[in-house]
């Protein structure tokens, strides 16, 4: 099967007193394609493609994005980008450099704008995390339990704390003391 032929229009001859806006329109227009298709393969508005075709660069926000819209409509168009680009007539008067706030919430330029996450799910975090050290918790627990221990205080006592012996086995002898419950305890001085 092979595939049907592209039917090439004829070249619009780009000259210096056709505009930019006329040439992109022509040809879109010869090869028969809607201002919201072009909208929609630029990315771009479709008050954006129609003022490029007018000629109307007061209603775009620099001259900067003018020639970056232009390029891309040429190339899409398959023509000379650059060629089409020396037609373009972008006199101070014709050009806002500065977009303004107003042209900005009326989504001149580039309309299409991706969706922001929600921000959220605190209460689905607070709660996991609550899951999680409970989890935590009982998996210490249980584990101090299966190897004999009965409280935390067991678990950070120092080798030989409750011993009236030291390490040596030698009877403690300096720096005892005696607790209110009788019990013998040792002190550490650091020096």
């Amino acid at each position: 099967m092979s595939q049907p032929e592209r039917i090439q229009p004829e070249p619009i001859p780009i000259t210096a007193q056709v505009s930019a806006g006329q040439i992109l329109s022509s040809r879109r227009q010869s090869w028969d394609v809607s201002v919201e298709d072009i909208a929609a393969n630029l990315n771009l508005g479709v008050e954006t493609i129609e003022a490029i075709e007018q000629d109307a660069y007061d209603r775009l926000p620099g001259s900067t994005f003018v020639k970056g819209y232009i390029r891309s409509y040429a190339k899409l168009l398959e023509l000379d980008a650059e060629k089409v680009l020396e037609t373009l007539d972008l006199e101070p008067e014709k050009v806002l450099e500065i977009p303004t706030l107003k042209s900005s919430i009326k989504g001149r330029g580039k309309t299409a704008t991706r969706p922001q996450p929600k921000s959220g799910g605190g209460f689905f975090k607070l709660i996991l995390s609550i899951a999680l050290l409970g989890a935590v918790a009982y998996g210490s627990v249980h584990l101090m339990q299966k190897n004999g221990y009965s409280s935390l205080s067991e678990l950070f006592q120092l080798p030989g704390a409750g011993s009236t012996q030291d390490a040596t086995g030698l009877p403690l002898s300096s720096g005892e003391n005696e607790s209110a419950d009788g019990k013998k305890s040792a002190l550490i001085r650091i020096e």
